[in-house]
């Protein structure tokens, strides 16, 4: 009879536990607010009857946002130190993660850096699932970037015009929540690739199978 393995714990999973759900519920929200943008754009008269509903999607947007902001910081903290335990010559430490995310102007290079080498480390596992996780990771990078900027300047646009005219109904308020659901949609592939090698390291990293034959026999 075999004795089951033993899987590795991870710091990092409680964490996950929470961060994936509210990733969701962002991308869910995004949705919504997407929707709203349309109705107001296409059926203003509609739009309403709607529109303090819509306000307060967009403040629960803000909270979940906020939310996830702060989930995301503490898993990267925590999956910088299983990194550590998995990889030993692993480069960063869970403190310079944090850092390379929240330091002004560091930070566009330091969050690519970042994220990249997870990537990349991923990639060279020889577990064949935990390498196409890693690839993903990496297909989604300069996509992320790209559509995080073009989020930022449309919504500095929409914040402009707003002030300018707030009565007007404003395309780029649509085409802002637009790309702000691709990108709840990015974050959301990204997240679940990197909390999913995870999982699967922590289950692979096991103390070896043995039977019952090959136990030393107990001391009467």
């Amino acid at each position: 009879m075999q004795i089951p393995r033993s899987a590795t714990p991870l710091k990092s999973a409680g964490t996950a536990n929470i961060l994936l759900p509210s990733l969701q519920v962002r991308l869910g929200l995004a949705a919504v607010s997407c929707g709203f943008s349309l109705l107001e754009v296409v059926l203003p008269f509609l739009y309403e009857f709607l529109a303090l509903l819509d306000g307060l999607v967009t403040f629960v947007v803000l909270l979940v946002d906020l939310l996830t902001i702060v989930l995301s910081l503490i898993w990267l903290y925590q999956v910088h130190s299983d990194l550590k335990r998995f990889y030993s010559d692993y480069p960063i430490t869970p403190g310079e993660s944090l850092a390379r995310f929240m330091i002004p102007f560091y930070n566009i290079w330091g969050i690519w850096n970042t994220l990249a080498t997870i990537a990349g480390r991923l990639k060279s596992d020889h577990n064949d699932e935990i390498r196409q996780q890693g690839e993903i990771v990496q297909s989604q990078l300069p996509l992320m970037y790209i559509v995080n900027a073009l989020s930022i300047v449309l919504t500095r646009a929409a914040f402009q015009q707003a002030l300018n005219n707030a009565e007007a109904v404003s395309p780029v308020i649509l085409l802002t929540t637009v790309v702000n659901l691709g990108l709840a949609y990015i974050l959301l592939d990204m997240g679940k690739a990197m909390i999913h090698a995870m999982n699967l390291k922590a289950s692979s990293r096991n103390t070896p199978t043995y039977t019952v034959d090959d136990m030393p026999p107990t001391v009467e």
